[in-house]
């Protein structure tokens, strides 16, 4: 992220500090007072980096600012654009391949179709001709949270609203069809250093509620892009780490003092997806437009995605509701058909988040809540924070094509469920 304005380039360098913690007013979010010295900030840095890092044309992608639209940028949005030539030129004088994109608006404001106009047909402030090179088009997204009667509810729906809109920004530019889309923060809510004992409304950061919001906002996110025929590259958690904070503080982490959280899992099992997508119907979905409309309210949805190699099926279930309450576990009946060639038998490893699994924050409340916790309570905790089998592994038998599955599901719960075929 290229971002923010030094003090000695700053066009308001004083006060050069934010008033508070959660205000936006210092010097530091002013365009320059000079653009070439800008530009040439960069391109030292540019080269620095890629002096000092491997692979840095290849590997990093960039971007110029966070959020302009908002309180992060007291500029003006042609003074943004104008920030954007003078990187762009900078940054690929030094390195001619490297991906760089913007504006990571929050949200999909105007300024995001206005910044794709200025780069598609605008004058470049740097060259005089017109555009400007943008290698991939980024905005953010957060659903929101609040508390209902005392309970936390999420609202997956206002994320995907968010997606779409974004999504039906870039799909009026044809020449941006085939543009990466990256959705550089996409998250329950904005703010990342709420901590839930402050704010009782982050407790979901320490719960499964977490990752299966994530992995349905990926799967719905997924189903978005291809109707509106965008092509999404990236759908990013904007988690941070919180150093000498106390346990399950409740910020927006993956982590906790090393700890894994159960979001972490979530991911964990979301990686484990590689493979061909093949077609999963649950009459258990409210599906897209539903969650688009209404959100997950009333019914929950229960849900999945599925993969398939050569050698395995990969069936990844979820049971997400907005509201977090405690309700009875859904009884799921899964029924796989299974690749012709197939042995009459397969092995089966079923993996689980939920309360008791997968989970170290459950462990952790067990171990007393400790903020100092001893070797005995950390191995405890390490060994709790690893994903976690259901059952031990088993062969199943293929019948007529189809293998068929029962279990229970509680809500949030994730199940990840492996089909291998068996050796000769």
């Amino acid at each position: 992220e290229i971002g923010f304005m030094p003090r000695d380039l700053s066009s308001r360098p004083e006060p050069y500090r934010n008033s508070d913690t959660y205000r936006l007013d210092g010097g530091c979010f002013y365009p320059p007072e000079d653009y070439d010295k800008w530009a040439e900030l960069i391109r030292q840095w540019v080269r620095h980096s890629a002096t000092r890092y491997k692979n840095v044309e290849a590997d990093w992608l960039w971007e110029l600012w966070n959020e302009p639209n908002i309180n992060y940028w007291h500029g003006k949005f042609d003074e943004y654009c104008k920030l954007f030539d003078y990187t762009e030129q900078a940054v690929h004088e030094v390195l001619p391949k490297a991906v760089l994109g913007g504006p990571h608006t929050a949200g999909a404001p105007e300024f995001l179709r206005d910044f794709l106009e200025h780069c598609a047909a605008g004058t470049n402030h740097v060259s005089g001709t017109k555009g400007t090179r943008l290698d991939y088009i980024g905005f953010h997204a957060k659903g929101g949270v609040s508390l209902r009667d005392g309970h936390v509810q999420m609202n997956l729906g206002n994320q995907l609203r968010i997606h779409r809109a974004g999504f039906a920004i870039v799909a009026d530019f044809p020449q941006y069809s085939r543009t990466p889309i990256i959705i550089g923060e996409a998250d329950p809510d904005g703010c990342a250093g709420c901590p839930s004992s402050a704010f009782p409304e982050r407790a979901y950061r320490n719960v499964p509620a977490y990752g299966a919001y994530e992995v349905a906002t990926m799967k719905y996110s997924l189903d978005l892009a291809q109707r509106q025929g965008v092509n999404l590259r990236g759908v990013v958690t904007w988690a941070f780490l919180f150093d000498g904070q106390p346990y399950f503080e409740g910020f927006r982490t993956l982590s906790t003092n090393g700890i894994h959280k159960p979001v972490l899992n979530a991911f964990k099992m979301l990686g484990q997806l590689t493979g061909d997508e093949i077609p999963l119907v649950s009459d258990g979905a409210l599906g897209l437009d539903e969650i688009l409309s209404r959100s997950v309210r009333t019914k929950p949805d229960i849900n999945g995605m599925a993969v398939a190699d050569d050698q395995r099926l990969k069936i990844l279930l979820w049971n997400y509701h907005d509201l977090l309450t405690e309700t009875d576990p859904a009884s799921v009946r899964m029924v796989v058909r299974m690749p012709g060639g197939w042995e009459a038998r397969t092995r089966m490893l079923h993996y689980r988040i939920d309360d008791r699994h997968s989970n170290a924050y459950t462990k952790w409340i067990e171990l007393g809540l400790p903020q100092d916790p001893g070797p005995g309570a950390l191995e405890e905790l390490r060994t709790a924070m690893q994903l976690e089998r259901l059952e031990p592994a088993r062969f199943v038998d293929v019948m007529e094509g189809h293998v068929t599955l029962e279990f229970a599901l509680p809500r949030f719960g994730l199940s990840l469920i492996v089909l291998e075929r068996s050796p000769l």
